[in-house]
C-alpha cells in the first residue's frame, strides 16, 4: 500500500508547479519598444513585449489609432490573463513598430508567425498583407506550422499588426516568430516545417494502419494488450493528420482542431493501460475509475464539435493535458520498476514515456508562457507510441515464436500422454472429492450459472431449499433465482441482459455491467410471504480472460431482515416518544388532529380541481412549518413528500397516494404513541372546557336567583370578564415556539440567529381559536424573513450591518381589528425581479407588485425543500388573515441606492375579539 502511494505522490510532487503555474500576465506599466532591424541575416527575433487588445475593431489596424487602453503582452505566448478576472474571448490584436535600417528599403522580407490552426491577418501599416480563415484549396494553409507572412520594406518605420481568432486563448503560440529575407529560410527550418508537414501526415498515416493491425490481431487472439496498442494508434490520426494542410483545405480548420482534444483524452489512459500490461501489474480497480475518467472527459471534448462552450472547453482543454502528464509520469515510474524486475520491453517504453512527458511538460511551459520555444509534443508522442508499437510487434514475433516452440513441447508431451492424462484424472477426482464436501456442508446456495443462463450440475446442497427448485441443473437462473420476485419487467430484463453481456463474454464486459447485478432480492414464497436472498457474484475466467461461468452465491436472511425491521420500528417509536415528550400535551392533540385531517383531505382531494389542490398545499405547507417549529421532523418530512407528490405531473396521482399511505402511517405511530405508550386522551384541552361550562352554569343560577341584586350583578360581570379570559395569553407568549423555531432555522442555513422583539399593545388572544391561526400565519412570515429576507453574517458585515439581523413584530389595535407589523432589516424587496416572476409590466405600480408575494405558487427561492420554494408559504398568509376578518398587504420603505431594494413592512390585520365581546356586552 505504502508502495503504491509513494508510485502516485511522485508523479504529483513533480508535476505540481505546472499544475498550479499560472499564466504569463500583461502588465500595463511594461514598455513595448520598436523591434530594430539592422541585418536580416540568421533571421531577426521579433518576439519579447507587443502591445495588446482583445477589441475586436477594424481601426486597430491603422497606424494611427491610439493603443491607449492596450496592455503590454509577451509574446509569443497565452492571452487567458491580459485581462484577469475577465470571461474567455476569441480575438486579439497585437501591434508593434519595426525600425529597419535604411538600406533594408526595398528589401522584400517574411514575417514567420505560428497561431496553430487560428484564423489569422497580418497587417501592414494598415494594410492586410495576409489572411487564413476557411479552407482553401487553392493554396496552403499552412495548418500548424510557421507561416511565412511577405511585404516588402517601403520605409524605415512600418507598423505591424497581426489579428489572431481562436478558442484557445493562445494567439501567436509558439517559437519561430522572427524576420527573415525572403527565401532565405535555415536548414532546421526547412526540416522543422517539413516534420509538421507532409511527414506528419505521413507518420500518421502508418501509424493508423498499424493500429489497425493491432486490432485486427485483438479480434483474432483476444489479447488485450494489442487492443490497446490498437487503439492507441487509431486515436491519434486526428491529432496527426487531421492538423494537416491536406484536411484543412476542405474542411473547417476549427473543427479540426476541436477534434484533436478526443483524441488527446485517450492517450493518457491507453498509455497507462498498456504500460500495466507491459509491467505485469493490473489495476482493475484503479482502471475502472480511469476509464469511467476517460469516457466522461472524452464526451465533453466531442460535445465540444457539436455544442460549443468557450469556458468549459478551456477547462476541459487544461484536464486533459494535466491528466496526461500525471499518467504518464505514474507510467514511466511503473516502467522503471518493471524494468528492474526484467520485464520485456518496459524500459524503451518507460523511456517513450518520459520523453512523452517531457515534451509535454515543455509545451505546457510554451502555453503558460513561461519560455519561448518551439512546441515538441509531436516529438514525445511519436517516442511513445513507436515504443508501444515496438513492443506490441516484438510481443506478436515472439508469439509466433513461443507457438512454433509449443508444438515441439506437445509432440514430445504426446510421447508419455497416457501417464500424464492418468496423473492428471487423479489430481481432478482429488478436487472433484474436496469441491464436493464442501458443497455439502456450506450452507448457503451456491451455484455456477453458463452459457444460455442455466445453473450448473454442480451445486451445494442447500440450493433446492433456499431457491425453491427440486432439480436445480439445467434450471434457468431468471426462474431459480429471480422467480416471483418483487421486481419490475425493466429490471428483471436489465439483469437478464447484463448476465447475456458477461456470461461467455470478454470480463471486460463484466466491469462493464456488474453495477447492473443485484445485491439483494426480495421473492414472494407460494404460501404468500416473503423471502429475502442476499446475492454474491463472481466471475470465473479463462486463460483467455473470457468469463465462461459466472458463481453465485445466495444466502436466505429472511430471518435476519425480520429482526433489522423490528429493530428499526422500535428505533422509530423510540424517536417518536422524544419528539412527543418534548412538545407536551398542549401541542401535540392538536398536531396529530392537524395531520389525520391533511390525510383525510388528501385522499377526498381531486387532483383536477386546481383550486382544491391549492387548499391542500397551503393547510400542509402550515402544517409542516408548525411540525418543524415543535421538531416532530418525520412528520414535517412526510407532509412536505405530499406537497413534492402534487406537483409531480402525470404521475401526481400515484405519487400523491404513496405519499398519503406514508403520511397516515406516521400519523397513526404518532397517534399511537401518544395514547397507548404514553396515555394521554387524544383531546388534552377538554378540562380546561369543562371548567369554563361550569362556570358559565354557575354564572346562570346566580342571574336566576338574584337577578336584581347590584351586588350580585358586578360579580357576574367580573366573573363574566374572567371567563373571557380563559384560554387566552398575550402574543408574545403565543409566538415563543415560533420565534425559537425561526432562530434554529437561521442557524440551519448557516446564518447568525437574529433578535426578534414582540412590542406594543398587549393583546390577549384565545390560543385556541384566533391565536392559534394568527400564530400559524406569524410562524409563515418569520420563516420567510429568516430564509429570504435576512442576509449571511459576512455579507451583513459587508454593507456595515451587524452580523446578526433584527425581526421586529409590532401588535397594535385600529378601530375593531387587531394590527401586526412584521418588518427586518433584510435584504429588502426585490420589485424588478417579483414583476419579471409574476408576468408584470415594467411600469405596474409598485404597490401591485409587492402584493404579488401573496400569489399563490409565486417563489422567489433558488429551490424547494422542507422550509421554502413552493410559493405557498405567503399565500396561506393571505387566506388565514382573511379567514380572521382582516386583510395581509405590504407597506413599502425607502429605497436601497446600493441594491435596488425596497424596504417593506407586512401588515396582517384581524378582527378584534375583545372588541367584538364589548359590542356584545
Amino acid at each position: 500500500m505504502k508502495l503504491r502511494l509513494r508510485s502516485w505522490l511522485l508523479p504529483a510532487l513533480l508535476l505540481a508547479p505546472l499544475a498550479f503555474a499560472g499564466d504569463a500576465r500583461a502588465e500595463d506599466a511594461a514598455e513595448v519598444t520598436p523591434i530594430q532591424v539592422t541585418s536580416l541575416e540568421g533571421g531577426v527575433s521579433v518576439a519579447g513585449q507587443w502591445h495588446f487588445t482583445r477589441e475586436d475593431d477594424p481601426a486597430n489596424a491603422a497606424p494611427e489609432s491610439s493603443t491607449e487602453g492596450w496592455v503590454s503582452l509577451s509574446t509569443p505566448g497565452p492571452w487567458s490573463n491580459a485581462y484577469p478576472g475577465s470571461e474567455p474571448f476569441r480575438v486579439g490584436w497585437y501591434r508593434r513598430e519595426v525600425h529597419f535600417d535604411p538600406s533594408l528599403v526595398g528589401t522584400e522580407v517574411d514575417l514567420l508567425v505560428d497561431t496553430y490552426m487560428a484564423s489569422l491577418d497580418v497587417y501592414v501599416d494598415g494594410e492586410r498583407v495576409y489572411h487564413r480563415g476557411e479552407a482553401n484549396i487553392y493554396e496552403s494553409y499552412y495548418a500548424i506550422r510557421a507561416v511565412p507572412v511577405s511585404f516588402t520594406v517601403e520605409r524605415p518605420v512600418h507598423v505591424v499588426a497581426i489579428r489572431v481568432d481562436t478558442p484557445l486563448m493562445v494567439g501567436v503560440y509558439q517559437l519561430p516568430f522572427e524576420l527573415r529575407a525572403h527565401g532565405d529560410h535555415s536548414a532546421a527550418l526547412i526540416a522543422y516545417e517539413s516534420f509538421n508537414g507532409d511527414f506528419r501526415v505521413l507518420l500518421g498515416s502508418v501509424i493508423f494502419f498499424f493500429g489497425l493491425f493491432f486490432l485486427f490481431l485483438s479480434w483474432r487472439v483476444k489479447q488485450r494488450a494489442y487492443l490497446v496498442a490498437g487503439l492507441a494508434c487509431v486515436a491519434l490520426f486526428p491529432f496527426l493528420v487531421g492538423t494537416s494542410d491536406t484536411f484543412a483545405a476542405f474542411m473547417d480548420p476549427e473543427i479540426l482542431l476541436l477534434m484533436i482534444y478526443p483524441a488527446i483524452a485517450t492517450q493518457g489512459t491507453l498509455n497507462h493501460l498498456f504500460m500495466q500490461s507491459v509491467a505485469g501489474r493490473p489495476m482493475p480497480r484503479f482502471n475502472r475509475v480511469l476509464i469511467t475518467f476517460a469516457v466522461v472527459l472524452f464526451l465533453v471534448d466531442v460535445s465540444q464539435l457539436f455544442f460549443f462552450h468557450h469556458s468549459l472547453f478551456l477547462v476541459a482543454r487544461k484536464i486533459t493535458f494535466l491528466s496526461g502528464l500525471v499518467l504518464g509520469a505514474h507510467a514511466t515510474w511503473l516502467g522503471v520498476k518493471a524494468a528492474r524486475q526484467g520485464r520485456r520491453g518496459a524500459l524503451i517504453l518507460a523511456f517513450g514515456t518520459f520523453a512523452y512527458i517531457a515534451a509535454a511538460a515543455h509545451d505546457t511551459l510554451i502555453a503558460l508562457g513561461k519560455i519561448h520555444s518551439t512546441g515538441l509534443v509531436l516529438t514525445g508522442t511519436l517516442c511513445v507510441t513507436g515504443a508501444m508499437i515496438a513492443i506490441a510487434v516484438d510481443r506478436f514475433a515472439n508469439t509466433f515464436l513461443e507457438n512454433k516452440k509449443l508444438l515441439g513441447d506437445v509432440q514430445q508431451m504426446n510421447e508419455n500422454l497416457e501417464g500424464l492424462v492418468e496423473e492428471r484424472t487423479a489430481e481432478l477426482h482429488a478436487r472433484q472429492k474436496d469441491m464436493a464436501e464442501i458443497l455439502a456442508n456450506v450452507p448457503e446456495a451456491i451455484v455456477a450459472i453458463v452459457p444460455g443462463l442455466t445453473l450448473h450440475e454442480e451445486h451445494s446442497a442447500c440450493a433446492p431449499e433456499i431457491l425453491g427448485v427440486e432439480d436445480v441443473p439445467g434450471a434457468s437462473v431468471m426462474v431459480a433465482v429471480f422467480g416471483g420476485a418483487e421486481l419490475d419487467d425493466d429490471r428483471v430484463d436489465q439483469v437478464k441482459g447484463a448476465l447475456l453481456a458477461i456470461v461467455g463474454e470478454d470480463s471486460v464486459n463484466h466491469l462493464i455491467n456488474e453495477h447492473l447485478l443485484p445485491e439483494e432480492v426480495c421473492r414472494l414464497r407460494p404460501d404468500g410471504t416473503r423471502q429475502y436472498l442476499e446475492l454474491s457474484w463472481a466471475p470465473i475466467e479463462d486463460a483467455n480472460e473470457i468469463v465462461n461461468k459466472m458463481l453465485l452465491s445466495v444466502r436466505d436472511v429472511t430471518e435476519l431482515r425480520e429482526l433489522r425491521g423490528a429493530a428499526e420500528a422500535r428505533t422509530k417509536e423510540l424517536a417518536a416518544i422524544g419528539e412527543l415528550i418534548a412538545v407536551g400535551p398542549e401541542v401535540a392533540p392538536r398536531l396529530l388532529s392537524d395531520g389525520r385531517c391533511l390525510v383525510d383531505r388528501a385522499k377526498a382531494t381531486a387532483l383536477d380541481d386546481a383550486e382544491a389542490v391549492r387548499e391542500l398545499k397551503r393547510f400542509a405547507h402550515t402544517l409542516k412549518g408548525e411540525a418543524r417549529t415543535y421538531g416532530l421532523g418525520a412528520l414535517a418530512a412526510g407532509v412536505h413528500n405530499l406537497e413534492t407528490a402534487c406537483t409531480a405531473g402525470d404521475d401526481a396521482p400515484e405519487e400523491v397516494r404513496l405519499a398519503t399511505a406514508a403520511l397516515a402511517e406516521e400519523v397513526a405511530l404518532l397517534t399511537d404513541v401518544w395514547t397507548e405508550k404514553l396515555g394521554h386522551d387524544a383531546s388534552e384541552d377538554a378540562r380546561r372546557t369543562l371548567d369554563a361550562e361550569r362556570i358559565q352554569r354557575a354564572l346562570s343560577l346566580l342571574s336566576e336567583s338574584a337577578n336584581d341584586s347590584r351586588a350580585v350583578l358586578e360579580i357576574q360581570q367580573a366573573a363574566r370578564a374572567e371567563l373571557q379570559l380563559v384560554g387566552r395569553a398575550p402574543l408574545a407568549e403565543l409566538l415563543a415556539d415560533e420565534i425559537g423555531a425561526a432562530r434554529r432555522l437561521a442557524t440551519e442555513r448557516g446564518k447568525e440567529p437574529p433578535s426578534i422583539t414582540v412590542s406594543g399593545e398587549e393583546v390577549l388572544l384565545d390560543r385556541n381559536a384566533e391565536g392559534r391561526e394568527l400564530v400559524r400565519a406569524l410562524g409563515h412570515v418569520l420563516r420567510n424573513a429568516v430564509d429570504h429576507g435576512l442576509e449571511a453574517a459576512e455579507d451583513r458585515l459587508a454593507r456595515g450591518k451587524p452580523a446578526a439581523g433584527a425581526v421586529r413584530v409590532t401588535v397594535g389595535r385600529d378601530g375593531g381589528h387587531v394590527t401586526v407589523r412584521v418588518a427586518d432589516d433584510g435584504r429588502g424587496l426585490d420589485l424588478a425581479q417579483l414583476a419579471r416572476k409574476a408576468g408584470l409590466e415594467d411600469d405596474a405600480p409598485e404597490q401591485e407588485i409587492a402584493r404579488c408575494v401573496f400569489r399563490s405558487g409565486l417563489s422567489t427561492a433558488g429551490q424547494v425543500d422542507l422550509v421554502s420554494g413552493r410559493g405557498v408559504g405567503m399565500d396561506a398568509v393571505a387566506r388565514m388573515m382573511t379567514g380572521l376578518g382582516g386583510a395581509a398587504d405590504v407597506e413599502l420603505g425607502p429605497i436601497d441606492e446600493a441594491t435596488g431594494r425596497r424596504a417593506f413592512t407586512l401588515r396582517l390585520s384581524m378582527l378584534d375579539p375583545s372588541f367584538e365581546q364589548r359590542a356584545t356586552a
